[in-house]
């Protein structure tokens, strides 16, 4: 029976806990057979024989991260994980549930499944660590920029994600950037405003048009925008942004660069600044230098495992990206990604070894989540 609420007794109105913010009876996934106009997949383990059950989650998986079994938590195997995702035209969201498990996106996995996509993540059920350190949990609110590396623990969980192509708001996009890996927690009501927002949109998927869908992510954006942009209890977590386009235009320059060496004076006289200005744009990346060698590395590691330069050899590959020689580029390569170039390369052919061992119509029919992002269009510009 429902419960009376006394007008006059506000401490008698029933309250949302952190631990359980959303009930999961709100956000419910759809059965594979759903008549929704707005395409969507659906992926439960469940439906699948248990010998390929958890593989073919982790294939789903990895087109955002690897997954692996936590030792902290139960068992996963044979332990129901699915995800549900709708194409809205211009984003897609998604709800997931999952046991405990480790997410992680290194920057091998960045270069093998590149994705210009931030991620939004509403915790329904559940939380985690991000990076082994910081806790979150129901309620809470995460950004994943797919663009950098990321690695947390997921509990027993449920969640909502708004996956955003960043070239659809652009301005949006580099506020939730400066905010990759930051837990924005559930007690701000504005998160809530913006998690209730997302779980009623939800609610009313299976009625959307696809134009609709279009409609409804532009709202979602002005809601996350207006509130982002001008928050000042968000702002207070990062400092104050330097010039972006200035940064970026020496970017562009570095990487049309990369096979010579680049000197400070260059850029300096190129740029028309100063060389105090220079080293305060590039000291949040550990300064001009730094960020200059960790391009290289990270054009090589793009090069290394490309089908297009696989017949490329390592010296070949260690001069076009500007270093001195074959051992000075192994040695550079091993520091920062903990492994030598050629093993790099083998796992990287490992890989597409192991995809194309079953016939197509086979994997798509095991890979129904990764198949909606593989063939997730970009939105229109005006949007």
């Amino acid at each position: 029976m429902p419960t009376t609420i006394p007008k006059d007794d506000a401490a008698a109105r029933p309250q949302r806990t952190q631990e359980n913010p959303v009930t999961q009876g709100e956000t419910r996934f759809p059965e594979a057979d759903a008549a929704m106009v707005i395409p969507f997949s659906l992926f439960d383990s469940h439906a699948l024989d248990p010998a390929i059950a958890d593989e073919a989650w982790r294939d789903n998986m990895r087109i955002f991260f690897d997954v692996q079994p936590s030792v902290e938590g139960r068992p996963t195997e044979g332990r129901r994980s699915r995800v549900c995702a709708a194409n809205l035209g211009a984003a897609v969201l998604g709800l997931t549930e999952a046991p405990t498990q480790h997410f992680v996106r290194d920057h091998l996995l960045m270069v093998q499944e590149e994705q210009d996509l931030i991620l939004v993540q509403f915790f329904l059920a559940g939380g985690g660590r991000i990076h082994g350190e910081e806790r979150f949990s129901a309620g809470d609110m995460l950004v994943i920029d797919l663009s950098q590396p990321h690695r947390m623990l997921n509990d027993d969980f449920r969640n909502l994600t708004l996956l955003l192509p960043k070239s659809v708001n652009p301005e949006l996009s580099a506020i939730l950037v400066r905010l990759h890996g930051r837990r924005i927690p559930g007690h701000n009501p504005l998160v809530q405003m913006v998690r209730d927002h997302l779980v009623n949109l939800w609610q009313r998927m299976p009625a959307l048009t696809p134009e609709q869908g279009v409609i409804s992510v532009h709202a979602t954006l002005g809601l996350l925008g207006g509130w982002l942009g001008d928050d000042p209890s968000i702002h207070e977590q990062f400092q104050a942004p330097t010039n972006q386009a200035l940064l970026a235009a020496i970017t562009r320059h570095i990487d049309q660069h990369l096979e010579r060496p680049i000197e400070i004076l260059e850029l300096t006289q190129t740029f028309r600044i100063s060389r105090a200005l220079l080293y305060r744009l590039f000291q949040p990346h550990g300064g001009v230098a730094n960020f200059i060698w960790e391009r290289r590395l990270q054009r090589s590691l793009r090069l290394l495992i490309s089908r297009a330069a696989i017949k490329e050899s390592l010296s070949t590959i260690a001069y076009s990206c500007g270093f001195s020689s074959e051992s000075h580029f192994c040695h550079r390569f091993r520091d920062r990604f903990g492994m030598a170039p050629g093993q790099a390369r083998s796992d990287a052919l490992e890989i597409a070894a192991q995809a194309s061992t079953s016939p197509l119509s086979e994997r798509d029919a095991l890979l129904p989540f990764r198949r909606l992002i593989e063939g997730f269009a970009a939105p229109l510009d005006g949007l």
